[in-house]
């Protein structure tokens, strides 16, 4: 492997030598006014080379930052979905785990009772909405009610 390694590099620097070479003899039958031409083409193309390099990194940086976005979204759903509340957050607005956790932190049974008794009314609403009823979140509401020890 490493014999055709190098093998492979000589045959790739023989040729650079070789195209070099040709460059030199071309351009020493250059006359002065067309090595001008050749370098101010040289020098267009280089930074045209460096204005799509430049934009192709903008690209990058600017899809990295969109993915990042999302990928954000995407973890910050998957990471509700699979947090041990069993309740597939991302079928909820944001701010109904934010205000049952709440509930849940300040021990607050009666406003629990209410967030249930509602996710109980809006079972149907909420299967017709995303296929899904809202057993996992009145199972979680009433776990959370029972090791708060409400009535």
């Amino acid at each position: 492997m490493d014999e055709y390694k190098a093998e492979k590099k000589a045959s790739q620097d023989k040729a650079r030598k070789l195209q070099q070479e040709k460059s030199d003899a071309l351009r020493a039958a250059m006359t002065p006014e067309e090595r001008a031409q050749t370098d101010k083409r040289a020098k267009r193309n280089k930074l045209i080379l460096l204005a799509i390099a430049a934009s192709f990194v903008s690209l990058v940086v600017i899809g990295m930052l969109g993915d990042s976005g999302t990928s954000e979204t995407s973890s910050s759903t998957s990471s509700a979905v699979t947090d041990n509340s069993g309740v597939n957050w991302s079928d909820y607005a944001p701010t109904v785990k934010t205000r049952i956790e709440e509930f849940i932190q300040n021990a607050d049974c009666s406003s629990l009772q209410e967030e249930f008794d509602v996710a109980d009314k809006n079972d149907t609403a909420q299967r017709n909405r995303v296929g899904v009823g809202n057993a996992d979140l009145m199972n979680y509401i009433n776990t959370s009610m029972e090791k708060l020890g409400c009535s």
